[in-house]
């Protein structure tokens, strides 16, 4: 579970500056390689969201647990 977030925390920032430098591009290589960037940049920031929450949570548990 970290590792994937570890992971999804690299290819954040990675495909975003993917996606910048043919961000005014409508046809072409340009056109694909940016949007693919900025879609892949959504939705590793989506699993980073969701990783981080659900690592929380399982961190709580396990406080929690412990502590009983």
């Amino acid at each position: 579970m970290k590792r994937t977030l570890v992971i999804a925390l690299i290819a954040t920032p990675v495909l975003l500056a993917l996606s910048y430098p043919w961000r005014n591009a409508t046809a072409g290589a340009g056109a694909i390689v940016s949007t693919v960037g900025w879609f892949g940049f959504l939705i590793a920031l989506l699993i980073v969201i969701v990783m981080a929450i659900a690592l929380g949570v399982r961190r709580l548990r396990t406080r929690k647990t412990a502590a009983d």
